[in-house]
């Protein structure tokens, strides 16, 4: 009878120390996006406050639809000519071609606007994004593997606890440094 009632108790009152969790989501590719969805409603569905902060690369790469988590979205590259750029050129990292036929100038040039666009989310004081992001206090960050520009912004708001979410085989330059 007193396991009963402490089973009963335990169902019925049981403290729930939720976390406020940011996932951070490239919003690149459908398949990152899936899985960092999924993360993110898995973490709200065990009580925890949880925000997708997608930076919006490809409009077409979409999410899943959140039960548990919120979802708030930037604009990360604004230049739409080097949009298409990056679109046109995707297929060319698995074409069978020899290194010196890469453009590595593009590479630079894509690296080149993905720290711009770190820089202009930081000074973009009037955006609603930038707002809750700069004024809540999260208990962790999880974040995407190649989102460097949300590495930095955990710095800048002395985030306690930053995780790395690799969504894919781990690349030996990452592994070596992570």
């Amino acid at each position: 009878m007193l396991r009963t009632l402490l089973l009963v108790a335990l169902c019925v009152y049981a403290p729930v120390n939720g976390h406020k969790i940011l996932v951070t989501c490239l919003g690149a590719s459908a398949s990152q996006n899936l899985i960092m969805y999924r993360l993110a409603d898995m973490l709200g569905a065990r009580g925890n406050d949880v925000t997708v902060l997608k930076w919006e690369l490809f409009s077409e790469a979409k999410g899943i639809k959140l039960k548990y988590a919120k979802e708030i979205i930037y604009p990360m590259i604004l230049d739409g000519e080097l949009l298409e750029q990056m679109r046109a050129k995707t297929g060319d990292i698995w074409a069978d071609q020899s290194i010196f036929d890469i453009d590595f100038s593009f590479f630079k040039k894509v690296l080149t606007e993905f720290k711009g666009s770190c820089s202009r989310f930081l000074n973009d004081t009037t955006h609603p994004v930038h707002k809750q992001f700069m004024s809540t206090k999260y208990d962790a960050i999880v974040i995407h593997t190649f989102d460097f520009c949300s590495f930095g912004l955990a710095k800048v708001v002395n985030n306690p606890s930053t995780i790395w979410m690799s969504t894919a085989f781990m690349l030996d330059p990452l592994a070596k440094y992570s």
